[in-house]
């Protein structure tokens, strides 16, 4: 780079000059290879200087810009919605418990228990025609209709609250699809526990029974003592 900053200094200084020699000579030497081959490399290296710096500067304004929206982009790609039917699954037996909605209400995720489940993993209760009751809940209300998951914010793993239903105790809950089932994590402090449930398909429903429509559903924020 100093050889053709010389060079440029050395042309602007004998461009004044009138001298019989520099007039001969300096069209001579521009015109052979050599020449044309210095003045050549030292424009293109003052055009790519200048590029350079013009590509730094753009790179420099709209680096972190470029980068929040692609990581916003990618995020919205790759986190899956929890929304839909899913059962849970006892880790012993491998029969179904109870199948639940999780739902969208106000920019928010609940979930709602829909039907349970008999211990031969027949559906035997569903809450067109409700039966057992919650104990560990203000008012025993019944377990089918029940929203024991609530204020799940969104996100890759989807954070809010979740309830035992028997006992009443109320845990912290993180929810997130993974290879296509739904990960339910209860945690209290630092302690947690995940349990996998699986998509529900029609089949899964009696065939009398009526899916109902989750856009019409109202949370009822359970209540414990």
């Amino acid at each position: 780079m100093k050889i053709i900053y010389l060079i440029e200094a050395i042309a602007k200084l004998v461009r004044p000059i009138k001298s019989p020699f520099w007039r001969h000579f300096l069209p001579r030497f521009l015109a052979c290879p050599f020449g044309h081959g210095l003045v050549c490399a030292a424009r293109a290296s003052k055009l790519a200087l200048r590029t350079g710096v013009k590509i730094i500067d753009f790179l420099r304004h709209s680096s972190f810009a470029t980068a929040s929206s692609l990581l916003l982009f990618c995020s919205g790609l790759m986190a899956e919605s929890i929304q839909g039917f899913w059962k849970s699954v006892d880790e012993k037996t491998g029969q179904p418990r109870c199948l639940v909605a999780i739902y969208e209400y106000q920019d928010k995720y609940y979930g709602r228990i829909i039907g349970t489940y008999n211990k031969e993993g027949v559906m035997n209760e569903t809450i067109e025609a409700p039966q057992d009751r919650a104990p560990g809940i203000i008012g025993e209300p019944h377990y089918c209709g029940l929203d024991f998951i609530w204020d799940l914010k969104k996100g890759s793993h989807c954070k809010g609250k979740i309830v035992d239903p028997e006992k009443g105790n109320i845990y912290r809950a993180e929810l997130w699809v993974e290879d296509g089932n739904l990960i339910v994590r209860g945690k209290l402090l630092c302690f947690g526990r995940n349990q996998t449930w699986v998509p529900a398909s029609q089949e899964d429903f009696p065939s009398d029974f009526k899916q109902p429509d989750v856009t019409q559903f109202v949370p009822i924020i359970p209540e414990v003592d």
